[in-house]
């Protein structure tokens, strides 16, 4: 596995006016909305828009995805379409192509397109037997990868919709909790039901690697800009970090409760992960936090960084979607 991170892959520049780690220490909520049905209440997880970080797409317990600005406080579009509840939301990284993948418990996965002021239903993934519970787009743009409790990964083309290719893993019996690309495309993260992640070869589709550590089902994994590190959040309540050089665990970090959500910034500066009701923010070498944001009145569910890591995004069963920054 070491010897497929290529070395001379251009990094992203980091982000103009990144923010350091005493802006970090000093972050408080900015702002609060609560766009999703009080019916069924909660929010399961969280993308913010690549290009204006006032815009979020966050996934809902009543079926529905909804594009909100936080500058209006309105809602931009929200997506119906799925029958249960929603796993995971992702805006394309590309801004200009405006679309939006969506899984579901409803064994579906969903690509939308822009469509007028709102969005459109342009596919639907049927591949999986099971609650699919993540997607990730390959670093080209063009495909996504999706998981599922059926213990079976898919390779789609974005364009068409169309399933490329369907993988079962019948070493993983609970099944697939959550998934990401590695930003070199040539491999495939996901965390098991049974405490692993797993990790897989994109040119032969065959399993390279299971990284063990974790004593309870594997909640969300993400991978460091520059590509040596992962990092995956459990129900075990820690929150880990991988070398993928070493192929070990390299620091581990105690949360406190089941942790739900873990997400890099794009420099592979800073890490934030949901656990409780609460986000911890931190330095990813050092894997020690910097600053503990509270404020949601049930658990966290899902968190992301701004591009510059000035603010954080953060959703929990409260219904709330939270704003944090200096």
């Amino acid at each position: 596995l070491g010897k497929q991170l290529s070395k001379g892959r251009k990094k992203r520049p980091t982000p103009e006016g990144l923010a350091s780690e005493a802006d970090i220490g000093e972050y408080s909520e900015q702002g609060s909305a609560t766009p999703h049905s009080s019916v069924k209440q909660g929010i399961s997880c969280v993308d913010m828009h690549p290009a204006d970080k006032t815009i979020t797409l966050t996934g809902g317990l009543d079926k529905s995805a909804i594009v909100f600005n936080h500058t209006t406080n309105k809602v931009v579009a929200e997506l119906k379409g799925h029958s249960k509840k929603l796993t995971s939301v992702k805006f394309h990284p590309d801004a200009s192509r405006d679309v939006i993948l969506t899984t579901s418990a409803d064994k579906t996965a969903k690509i939308w397109s822009k469509s007028g002021k709102g969005y459109a239903e342009s596919a639907t993934i049927t591949a999986h037997t099971a609650e699919v519970t993540g997607v990730s787009v390959h670093p080209t743009g063009a495909y996504a990868a999706t998981v599922g409790m059926d213990a079976a990964w898919t390779f789609n083309s974005l364009e068409t919709g169309a399933c490329l290719k369907r993988v079962s893993d019948d070493k993983a019996p609970g099944g697939f909790t959550c998934v990401k690309f590695h930003p070199d495309g040539l491999i495939l993260g996901m965390g098991t039901d049974d405490n692993m992640v797993r990790i897989w070869d994109m040119k032969t589709q065959s399993l390279v690697h299971s990284f063990e550590g974790h004593t309870k089902k594997v909640t969300a994994l993400d991978f460091s800009e520059n590509g040596y590190y992962m990092g995956s959040t459990s129900e075990d309540g820690t929150a880990r970090l991988w070398d993928l050089r070493k192929l070990k665990n390299v620091k581990t970090l105690e949360l406190g409760s089941s942790a739900t959500s873990i997400s890099f910034d794009h420099s592979g500066t800073y890490f934030c992960a949901a656990a409780g009701k609460d986000i911890t923010v931190g330095v990813i070498k050092a894997w020690t936090p910097l600053a503990t944001l509270s404020g949601h009145s049930k658990d966290a569910t899902g968190v992301c960084f701004s591009p510059d890591a000035t603010s954080v995004v953060s959703t929990g069963m409260d219904r709330a979607v939270k704003f944090w920054g200096k």
